[in-house]
């Protein structure tokens, strides 16, 4: 072999074991964040405990009507939906309308959906006269916010039930847009 190409060699194998001792080197250490809020540096906490008294987890129309039936009970609810936005398949991503009953029989317009779904329906009517899917979303979504003891969280996943006996106690749920571990 050539003794300048031996020496090329060389020289590389050890740039990549330098490189390497250094890389282990910094992923013991633990770096701190400038956090913009505040100004400090520090360790960004990845973990929340969240408490409530009642957790929907599933925002489509179901799970939008539980936790505001619940949440005018006086519970304090937390909805959880793994999208970021709210509907499930009547969501702009899905686009499956919300007809219900008045579809079945459209002689008799006396059947219709009533309750929440009613309400969320009407609001539709005023503010999407259009009916264009991502003002539905920002219909639902202004829905949900406004209603008292109900917290949304968007982008969650619940991935693992924690039970007590026969009974789910908690949720552990991972926000990706935070990168927080919930429970």
């Amino acid at each position: 072999m050539n003794k300048s190409l031996i020496y090329l060699l060389g020289i590389f194998l050890s740039f990549i074991f330098i490189n390497q001792a250094r890389a282990v080197s910094d992923s013991t250490r633990v770096h701190k964040w400038y956090c913009l809020g505040t100004g400090s540096s520090e360790i960004p906490e990845r973990s929340k405990t969240v408490n409530c008294d009642v957790a929907v987890i599933g925002a489509g129309m179901s799970g939008i009507s539980a936790a505001v039936a619940a949440a005018r009970q006086g519970a304090d609810v937390v909805l959880i939906n793994d999208r970021p936005v709210l509907g499930g398949n009547a969501s702009s991503e899905i686009r499956v309308t919300v007809n219900g009953v008045q579809t079945l029989k459209a002689k008799n317009p006396v059947e219709r959906e009533t309750g929440i779904i009613e309400e969320i329906l009407l609001e539709n009517k005023k503010y999407n006269p259009q009916e264009s899917y991502p003002i539905w979303d920002h219909v639902l979504y202004d829905y949900v916010v406004r209603q008292p003891n109900l917290r949304l969280m968007l982008n969650t996943q619940a991935i693992k039930a924690i039970m007590d006996g026969e009974r789910i106690k908690s949720a552990f749920c991972w926000q990706s847009t935070t990168e927080q571990k919930l429970l």
